[in-house]
Parts: structure tokens; sequence; C-alpha cells
């Protein structure tokens, strides 16, 4: 796996998946007024992303990330300023989520995560 040809292969497949993946994105936006607020007694709430809403809803939501560092130094000191050692090299990460929801009752649904 250290070859130079993996590496290259490696990068230009999370490229396309990064790619993929934002291109994606672009083609649901709409206009303010065509959205439409859920609402209860009354009370309309605004969709927010890191919070769940009231309601029951089927949907699925994919993340994809990446991230890369290189000539990484951290070294590790205790209290007393004596060098314990550390981490020197190199950090590559990719991350991905995928979560299912499928609506069962109106008040109900059935959800499903996986974080890769």
């Amino acid at each position: 796996m250290n070859s130079p040809w993996t590496y290259r292969l490696l990068l230009k497949l999370l490229l396309l998946i990064a790619f993929l993946q934002v291109s994606s994105e672009f083609g649901y936006a709409q206009a303010d007024s065509l959205i439409k607020r859920p609402s209860a007694g009354g009370h309309y709430f605004t969709p927010v992303t890191y919070s769940k809403l009231p309601f029951t809803d089927t949907y699925f939501y994919t993340l994809t990330g990446i991230g890369q560092t290189a000539n990484l130094i951290h070294k590790i000191d205790n209290i007393g300023g004596i060098d314990l050692g550390g981490l020197k090299g190199e950090l590559t990460f990719i991350d991905l989520g995928f979560a299912y929801q499928q609506n069962v009752r109106d008040w109900l649904a059935a959800y499903i995560t996986l974080d890769i």
C-alpha cells in the first residue's frame, strides 16, 4: 500500500467522492418562499440541522469528509517540563456517515445511522 500508484488512485477516488457529494447538494436549492416549515398547535418550527425536529419524516442523509496533515509534530510534556516524547509523522483521515429514517406512523419513525 506504500506505492505512489496506490496513493494516486486513492486520492483520485476520494476527490471523485467529494465532487459527487458537493455537486449533489447544488440541485436542492429552493427559494425561501417555497420552503414548507413544519407546524404544530399554531407554532412554526425552523429547521435546524444539529437537532431533531419533533416530526417524523422519511429521509436519507450522507456526510463525507477528508483531511490530511504533513510533518505533524506533537510533543507531550508533563508539568515539570520534562519531555516525554510525542508524535511525529503524517496523518490522513476520511469520515463517512450515512443515516436513514423511515416514517412508520405520524408519531413514530425508525432511525439507523452508520459512521465510518
